[in-house]
């Protein structure tokens, strides 16, 4: 960017950079020694280094650094405010820097600028581009160097800016520095990782067992014609099986399975059910006098079931274990 038709701005100028730092650091360094060495443009505009080219020769030449400070350092200098400094028979006055010039001529040819930019220059007068560190002039004797140059410049610090760390300590749970692999990246665990088997554990949130519910009731003194019952509630299950084993008593029993679709008011005992003892379980008769087990059909779906015991010999004197198992598998 560069604003050629005022040197100075509220905001940026040909001395103040634009401000889009405000938290970088520079130091102002003193150059010092420099020898700078004259080049010119020859017939042909060949760019060549300067052999004692005779007075009035248009000479450029360029610093080692850029963005020349004036006598304090703190902007960018002027012909008016200057650190330059150097000593020099050839160029002894120093002239304002024809900003507008130079950069119309930056496409040009470098001679073509070089004339451009002396045009009104008299022998032994310069202009120096302060941002570029460029000196053009034209000379007032053969010699051919600039000595003992000395400037200010700003150069950046090695500094870190306050708030913005170098090295961040990562540190787990614990407080504890974080494990790094062997590469020296992160090594980042989860919750269940095992550091004994170096795996991570796995957890089930509905395990298998727990698809399976079992209950176990005891039926005693069973009576003639007056039967107990083992009721299974079956909403959100499509599998049942039943199991029984006659505790004591001699007498004969029936087992009979019986099913109810409605809920009821979610009273299983208040249900009407209705005898699936040979159509949807694999019973094949409703009277056994010995141990059994019986299995619900698949695809039979129902609200409750029950598992009715009578006695059947008419001896009154009956005792059995009633088994149940159920399932949403």
């Amino acid at each position: 960017m560069s604003l050629i038709n005022s040197n100075q701005q509220y905001d940026v100028s040909e001395q103040r950079r634009l401000p889009v730092d405000n938290v970088g650091s520079d130091e102002s360094v003193t150059i010092t020694g420099e020898t700078v060495q004259f080049y010119y443009y020859d017939a042909s505009g060949v760019f060549t280094i300067d052999a004692g080219q005779a007075a009035g020769t248009v000479v450029v030449a360029k610093l080692a650094n850029r963005n020349i400070k004036n006598a304090l350092g703190d902007v960018t200098g002027t012909h008016l405010d200057s650190s330059l400094s150097f000593a020099a028979s050839s160029l002894v006055t120093e002239v304002a820097f024809p900003y507008l010039v130079a950069a119309t001529n930056d496409t040009r040819p470098g001679a073509t600028k070089a004339d451009a930019v002396t045009a009104d220059l008299q022998n032994g007068e310069y202009c120096i581009d302060y941002r570029t560190g460029t000196l053009y002039g034209v000379k007032a004797d053969n010699s051919t160097t600039l000595i003992n140059v000395s400037y200010k410049i700003e150069t950046g610090l090695a500094v870190t800016p306050g708030g913005v760390a170098s090295e961040v300590e990562i540190v787990d749970a614990n407080g504890d520095a974080a494990l790094v692999t062997t590469g020296g990246s992160l090594n980042v665990q989860a919750d269940g990782y095992d550091s004994g088997t170096d795996s991570n554990k796995g957890f089930e949130i509905a395990p298998m067992s727990s698809d399976y519910v079992e209950a176990v009731e005891d039926l005693t003194t069973i009576l003639n014609a007056t039967p107990q019952y083992h009721y299974v509630d079956m909403r959100g299950y499509n599998h049942c099986s039943f199991g029984w084993v006659q505790d004591a008593g001699a007498d004969t029993f029936a087992i009979t399975i019986e099913a109810a679709v409605s809920d009821d008011a979610n009273d299983m005992t208040n249900a009407d059910y209705f005898d699936i003892t040979t159509s949807g379980m694999n019973l094949l008769t409703a009277n056994y006098t010995s141990d059994g087990a019986a299995t619900l059909e698949t695809g039979v779906p129902v609200t409750y079931l029950r598992l009715k015991v009578t006695t059947a010999g008419g001896n009154n004197d009956i005792d059995m274990a009633v088994f149940s198992k159920k399932t949403a598998l």
